[in-house]
């Protein structure tokens, strides 16, 4: 009987000990920006580093949790110029097919686990936080988006825009996770290299389980406690 209610508090204290960990990355010597990009609606422009400067990666949370959003803010470090700059920014979509330079947003080949038809970008009325959306249930554990999109406004212009920029300027980041566990946490870039900012968010913080040791002395504790309570109940019993 001890044993078995040992077990289901081990179990319930196990379902509650994961915690969401996502990864991202701002890479590469440029982002998209300069007249030599492809169109968007090339289907090898997935490929190019530009498409996959951002990447988002949920490298760990429980079976039941999903990326519901994230969000990415220019000026959460002070850049007050700085916005985004996709071609066609009052119809943003992730694949822009209008034509023109290919300024994103664009899914780049890194992206696994999740369908193009799944994900939904936006833009505030400054055009500087972007935010995107995933379906219920499709951005899951193990899974990886990746994106290109045009990054303007900074102090040292508007191409060559390389990943370390984003850590010099502390862009934020937001995120959002739902379903197993619902939980919005925030930070920012921090500068790695001169080509590669990055940044980790953990939600929904695991529950620390006691050691089994620590659990076998607890039930061990139960067991004499009922042994004395009985036989006091005896005594009375007898009395």
């Amino acid at each position: 009987m001890y044993k078995r209610i040992l077990a289901g508090l081990f179990l319930t204290l196990a379902s509650n000990s994961y915690a969401g960990v996502i990864d991202f990355t701002a890479e590469g010597t440029d982002n998209i920006a300069n007249s030599n990009t492809p169109d968007c609606g090339h289907s090898a422009f997935a490929k190019c580093v530009e498409a996959n400067y951002f990447t988002v990666d949920f490298s760990g949370g429980g079976a039941t949790e999903f990326i519901q959003s994230v969000e990415f803010n220019l000026r959460a470090g002070g850049q007050l110029d700085a916005y985004f700059d996709p071609d066609g920014s009052d119809g943003i979509t992730a694949e822009n097919t209008s034509g023109g330079k290919g300024f994103g947003p664009i899914i780049g080949d890194k992206t696994t686990g999740i369908l193009r038809e799944n994900i939904h970008f936006s833009l505030d009325a400054g055009s500087f936080t972007l935010t995107i959306k995933f379906d219920s249930g499709v951005f899951g554990k193990g899974d990886v988006f990746s994106f290109g999109i045009d990054l303007d406004g900074f102090d040292e212009g508007n191409e060559n825009i390389y990943g370390g920029l984003l850590g010099d300027h502390s862009v934020g980041i937001k995120a959002v996770l739902s379903d197993g566990c619902t939980e919005t946490a925030e930070t920012a870039f921090e500068r790695e290299v001169r080509n590669r900012s990055v940044a980790s968010l953990a939600l929904c913080e695991p529950t620390p389980i006691p050691s089994p040791s620590i659990l076998w002395l607890l039930l061990a504790g139960v067991v004499p406690f009922r042994l004395i309570s009985s036989r006091r109940t005896r005594v009375i019993t007898l009395a």
